[in-house]
């Protein structure tokens, strides 16, 4: 398997634009009049370098009203990496990021850089409502409330350098709020837990009863809510089938809710909940049959970490896993990269894997969690010297949902498609520049 490339991206370069921007210190409000009519952020070709684009931020706010960053997708820790300059006091910010081509990502500007990195306690209720959307960008995504305390609930700024919407085909809105409405062929239901010591929420996609035989593949895929309410997940589901590109399958989709954090750091718990629990309710009340064709497990973020940490305990119970932008460096008892030394340390486990990574996902995080970009190509390194069955990728986005929905129909695509499937297990399909 070939090397992925290693280019650094989201740097902050001087861009030509900087100069036009910091003459808008002789007038301003003129300035502002431009850009109202322009829209933002600009958008300018590099030199010398067909595969990237250079992005220039603007943002209106008063002189001392910073230090300002970016945040969201394009930067979830709202690293001081990316802090704007403000153009000599007046209520100009700007900041320039180096992007690859075909970049799609969510962001927005706070003043609270670091995720509040260096105060005794950190109120993510505040943070999140802190972010601030840029007026000059039409293009938006509105999530739904989740119903409790988490990032949803409000709208994002989306910076979309597809051909499409370059061209201006693409739709400037996309309003995830009417996501449970548009479910589809999903119930949900509770699965009670002695693992967890609770009920779990379970979104359940699968075909008539009658359909269902020991051929019927069972994917377990996490973060039921989001997957379905702001990944619009049925219906990558419904296209993998009706294109023939996978068989029928049965998906269980349990939620942590608030319990995320616990559920999703090397839970042994959580595994033996999913093992033990949520697969034999899967068997007794769905009709899946006890070693059906394929069972795969997946998720993203500490969903990811989760689903390969499963693969790892339980290849007798899980055929396959797929992570995207996975937390895979995180930290067990203190040692970083738990989970990418105990797969190169254990025996090569019967399991195929598809692991995806975003190219500007690579912040470091106060807590201490490593850069998932550079910890996923720690884990794609270690997977191949073992010869597991891998399908390694990169995309041109950051850590959020944007990318998610297309990443799992990849994912699952690879792990239940037949031999034509265009995306094969062992490759290094590869999206990055």
């Amino acid at each position: 398997m070939g090397t992925a490339p290693e280019r650094a991206w989201r740097t902050t370069p001087r861009s030509p634009r900087a100069g036009a921007i910091e003459a808008a210190s002789a007038s301003p409000a003129r300035f502002w009049s431009d850009v109202e009519r322009s829209g933002a952020p600009f958008v300018d070709e590099v030199a010398d370098d067909p595969d990237a684009l250079d992005v220039t931020f603007v943002l209106r706010a008063g002189p001392a009203s910073g230090p300002w960053t970016l945040a969201d997708g394009v930067s979830p820790s709202a690293s001081s990496a990316f802090t704007l300059t403000n153009v000599a006091g007046t209520d100009v910010w700007y900041v320039t990021l180096r992007l690859p081509r075909g970049t799609r990502v969510t962001y927005t500007f706070t003043t609270d850089v670091g995720l509040g990195a260096g105060r005794r306690s950190f109120d993510l209720a505040s943070h999140f409502a802190a972010r601030v959307v840029d007026p000059y960008n039409p293009r938006t995504i509105s999530y739904p409330e989740q119903g409790i305390l988490s990032p949803w609930g409000r709208t994002v700024s989306f910076l979309d350098l597809s051909p499409a919407a370059r061209d201006g085909g693409a739709d400037a809105r996309v309003d995830r709020r009417d996501g449970q409405a548009a479910a589809g062929p999903v119930s949900v239901r509770e699965v009670a837990s002695a693992a967890l010591r609770r009920a779990v929420p379970v979104y359940v996609y699968a075909p008539p009863r009658s359909t269902i035989d020991a051929s019927t593949p069972l994917v377990v895929l996490f973060d039921g809510w989001e997957a379905v309410a702001i990944g619009s997940i049925v219906s990558v589901f419904e296209e993998l089938v009706s294109s023939g590109a996978v068989p029928p399958f049965v998906a269980v989709m349990p939620d942590p809710r608030e319990y995320r954090a616990d559920d999703f750091n090397l839970s042994d718990a959580y595994v033996a909940f999913l093992t033990d629990e949520l697969v034999g309710w899967a068997r007794a009340e769905l009709g899946v049959a006890a070693r059906p064709s394929a069972t795969v497990v997946g998720g993203a973020s500490l969903g990811g970490l989760t689903a390969l940490y499963a693969a790892l305990r339980h290849p007798d119970v899980f055929t396959g896993a797929i992570s995207v932008i996975g937390a895979v460096g995180a930290h067990r008892n203190g040692e970083r990269d738990w989970l990418i030394r105990h797969y190169a340390q254990s025996p090569r486990l019967p399991v195929s894997l598809y692991v995806a990574a975003g190219l500007l996902d690579d912040d470091t995080f106060p807590g201490g969690l490593p850069a998932m970009l550079s910890a996923n190509r720690r884990l794609r390194d270690v997977l191949a010297e073992r010869g597991y069955d891998l399908t390694y990728r990169e995309f041109p986005g950051g850590h959020d949902w944007v990318w998610l929905p297309e990443e799992f129909g990849r994912g699952i695509a690879s792990l239940l498609g037949g031999p034509d499937r265009s995306v094969r297990p062992g490759s290094a399909a590869d999206d990055g520049r």
